[in-house]
């Protein structure tokens, strides 16, 4: 039971106290006010307080307070100043009930009964439990047509909470929400099809007949009598020694309305945070939670415009073609890409940019400080190819900034030629042709080839246990190791140096990366000197790609030769 301070009516049931808090709050509308009227005091003072203690300070001072300036109303006895004079008595014959004899007020909480009424789609209760166990109340707008074709107007309207006894002796509540009070009405009738809104479940069989407060949960006895149905419910509320089960009390039932007991698979969808269909159609075989009752047709895979947009995610990229590389000669589709890496070389390198060739993985490596010289490592390439007599035809790149020009100013514009790259691409003859790989795809050719490259760096500058500064002759070193090796695309049997040039690929001269060189002091003003070294100790970092002979590096004035 709800129970308010305020309300007109409160429960009086083992609350002696209280009567006097009330008869104080009648007494006060005699003792002051602007609005009452004599007919509201003859009222009180006929109905209420005859034959009482304070029907006789009433007497002495009703002559001097009929119609006083001074009366002001209480919270409690509002609508004694408004309406009617039919509602003002029939408001006074409720709370009669409040200033019950000694013996009522001590015989405790008793059994109300309730009739369950399937045609009916409200609550009806009598007029005196209405004012007892209401809370909120207000007056009622409801009209009851009788079998005389007369309606009658509810007295009172409230909210109303009852308490139920299970078989096991357990209590728990059902929020009926609004209920009318009717002085004329002889039973209380309860709403069949309400009781279905609040989740609860009603099974009428005979000497079988039950109310069940949600699936599977607790039953409590629905009694046949006389043709009509009937529950008993306690009034007494919680808060008053009725020790009210938690676990099971009617999930999602507020004002007499269950608002999760049913819903089609795509309610419950929404009301689970787009959780799965799967998932909810598997949750609901098992029977692994209460309240989850599903009805209609429910296909597992109908759309959602939400979870379509809130969840949508990029598509994985393939591992694989579906089809063939185009590229069916060298020179057809040339791949770049490039990488930063965080530290500087002895020239100031920063910056590799590889290009690969799709028919044959021959690549060629370029190094610069800065990505505004990346379009002039495509001048190189193109000239250096042109010299081996290939013309490329296609190059295809990501969307990075560095190869093509994208609308609006950036901060990074200072270091970056955002339009060069396209241009000297228009600028060959003929004109080579850039693709750009969709959103987020990357250069696949290249990316590999740079995941060949810097592994094999890191491997060679560990073992020779040189500085990182060293990057840029170790990679290109691994590159030009690589275009004299076979791979997958070429087959066993030759090397993209080999498809390029015709000539077979020469091993002889391939030494480890980091190793001792001793080299013969040319000239040498000291030759004659005895005593005196005629060679000096260098280090191997790699063979020139244009002159074929290898390269080296001096400790001693950090000259490389």
């Amino acid at each position: 039971m709800h129970y308010h301070g305020s309300d007109v009516g409160q429960p009086a049931l083992g609350r002696q106290s209280e009567n006097s808090n009330y008869s104080r709050d009648i007494l006060g509308v005699c003792h002051g006010g602007t609005q009452a009227s004599a007919f509201h005091v003859q009222l009180l003072q006929s109905q209420f307080f005859h034959g009482s203690d304070i029907d006789e300070n009433l007497e002495r001072e009703s002559n001097e307070s009929v119609v006083s300036n001074s009366i002001s109303p209480t919270l409690g006895l509002e609508p004694l100043l408004c309406g009617t004079e039919r509602e003002a008595r029939s408001f006074y014959d409720c709370a009669q009930s409040v200033v019950l004899d000694d013996d009522a007020n001590n015989s405790g909480s008793s059994m109300v009964t309730f009739t369950l009424d399937s045609a009916s789609d409200i609550h009806v209760i009598q007029l005196n439990e209405a004012v007892k166990y209401f809370s909120e109340k207000s007056e009622s707008n409801l009209k009851v047509l009788g079998v005389s074709g007369q309606s009658t107007r509810a007295d009172l309207q409230g909210h109303l909470i009852i308490v139920v006894e299970d078989n096991e002796g357990k209590m728990f509540q059902i929020d009926l929400g609004l209920t009318h009070g009717m002085a004329q009405i002889p039973v209380n009738l309860l709403s069949v099809s309400l009781l279905l809104r609040s989740g609860c479940i009603v099974h009428l069989e005979e000497g079988n007949c039950y109310l069940q407060l949600q699936k599977d949960g607790p039953q409590v006895d629905i009694r046949c009598r006389n043709g009509m149905f009937e529950i008993d419910a306690l009034p007494e509320c919680p808060g008053d020694g009725i020790k009210v089960d938690p676990s099971c009390q009617p999930s999602c039932s507020v004002d007499g309305v269950s608002l999760a007991a049913f819903g089609n698979l795509t309610t419950w969808h929404r009301r689970l945070a787009h959780l799965s269909r799967d998932r909810l159609v598997q949750i609901h075989k098992n029977d692994a939670v209460d309240g989850f009752k599903l009805k209609g047709h429910n296909p597992i895979n109908a759309s959602c415009d939400t979870c379509s947009q809130a969840k949508i995610m990029r598509s994985a990229v393939p591992h694989e073609r579906k089809f063939s590389d185009p590229a069916t000669y060298i020179g057809h589709t040339v791949s770049s890409d490039v990488k930063k890496v965080p530290f500087s070389t002895f020239r100031g390198a920063q910056y590799a940019v590889t290009y690969v060739d799709h028919y044959s993985l021959l690549g060629m490596v370029f190094f610069v400080r800065s990505k505004a010289e990346i379009y002039l490592t495509l001048e190189r390439y193109l000239r250096a190819m042109k010299a081996l007599g290939v013309t490329v035809q296609n190059i295809q790149t990501d969307r990075g900034s560095e190869y093509f020009s994208q609308e609006g100013d950036l901060i990074e514009d200072r270091d970056r030629n955002l339009h060069k790259f396209g241009e000297v691409c228009l600028a060959q003859n003929p004109q080579v042709r850039h693709i750009i790989q969709p959103v987020e795809m990357k250069e696949k050719v290249a990316e590999n080839s740079f995941r060949y490259l810097f592994r094999a760096v890191n491997a060679m500058l560990w073992e020779a246990r040189l500085s990182p500064a060293f990057w840029e002759d170790a990679c290109a070193y691994a590159q030009y190791l690589w275009n004299r090796t076979p791979n997958s695309h070429t087959g066993d049997d030759t090397t993209p140096w080999t498809l390029l040039t015709g000539q077979r690929a020469r091993w002889d001269k391939f030494k480890v990366f980091g190793c001792d060189v001793w080299q013969h002091i040319p000239n040498n003003p000291y030759y004659k000197i005895p005593g005196l070294p005629r060679g000096r100790r260098m280090i191997f970092v790699g063979i020139d790609s244009d002159f074929g002979g290898w390269k080296i590096f001096d400790p001693s004035t950090s000259i490389l030769f």
